[in-house]
């Protein structure tokens, strides 16, 4: 079952380009990656209740 729904994210981002005056270019080739710069956790437990 594909879950993913790049094609369509592709359509509208190039969609909206179209609207833009100027240039610009895709970068995205292929599958997208994501970096983690930072993980945000529970913040600091306070006393028991």
């Amino acid at each position: 079952m594909e879950t993913s729904d790049t094609e369509g994210r592709m359509a509208a981002i190039g969609k909206a380009l179209e609207g833009l005056t100027g240039m610009a270019e895709s970068r995205m080739s292929g599958v997208p990656t994501y970096t983690v710069v930072r993980e945000v956790g529970p913040g600091p437990e306070g006393p028991a209740a």
